[in-house]
């Protein structure tokens, strides 16, 4: 004997399945929409110019190379990392340098190449200028001297004192800072630092410009 079964209940419609089936279309075309306008940002944004990547402090080979913030640095660039345990934090190069050297020293001197280097906040400064021959940078030194002597400088000399064997010419500046500069081979630096830390920088600076 079969028995046979008869569902006779009312079969209940799906309101999302007729909902996504009503706005298909619709859905597709926002969709399309949405990709074409990520594709169209993403095409914007490579087509934009890149920050340039800003060059180390490197050995003075760029004769155009200006102020380049290098904080604490291993290599320093042939000037010292320290002056009186304040870090290097700024180095100049290139035509600039030589050209504040110039304006420092109130001398239009032929200069081979130069450097300026700040330590700490600003607190000191060295400035290098590299002449052709050693007679060449012992003249910068007497035409410095010279300029000086006239007066008119923001510089008082205090006076010229031996320190092994070399002359360092010891002065004070307008802003209340100890300056001195001397000569090494064909090289002249100038160091400007508080008085309070001008004795240790001078000694540094005979060790590692010898």
């Amino acid at each position: 004997m079969i028995l046979q079964v008869k569902w006779t209940g009312e079969k209940k419609p799906n309101p999302g399945g007729m909902f996504l089936k009503k706005n298909l279309p619709l859905i597709l075309v926002v969709f399309g929409i949405l990709l074409m306008a990520g594709a169209g940002f993403f095409a914007w944004q490579s087509g934009q110019p890149q920050p340039a990547a800003v060059a180390p402090v490197a050995d003075g080979s760029n004769p155009h190379a200006s102020l380049t913030s290098v904080g604490p640095v291993a290599d320093a660039g042939g000037v010292p990392q320290t002056v009186a345990n304040l870090p290097l934090t700024s180095l100049q190069e290139g035509a600039e340098a030589v050209a504040a050297i110039k304006q420092l020293h109130g001398v239009d001197f032929e200069i081979v190449s130069g450097k300026v280097a700040t330590y700490g906040q600003s607190a000191a400064t060295l400035w290098v200028a590299e002449t052709a021959s050693n007679e060449k940078a012992l003249e910068l030194m007497t035409a410095m001297k010279a300029r000086i002597d006239q007066g008119g400088s923001p510089f008082i000399p205090v006076g010229v004192f031996n320190f092994r064997n070399r002359d360092v010419f010891m002065l004070t500046g307008s802003d209340g800072q100890s300056n001195f500069y001397m000569q090494s081979g064909k090289i002249v630096f100038w160091v400007a630092t508080p008085p309070d830390i001008s004795e240790q920088a001078m000694k540094e600076m005979l060790d590692f410009y010898p």
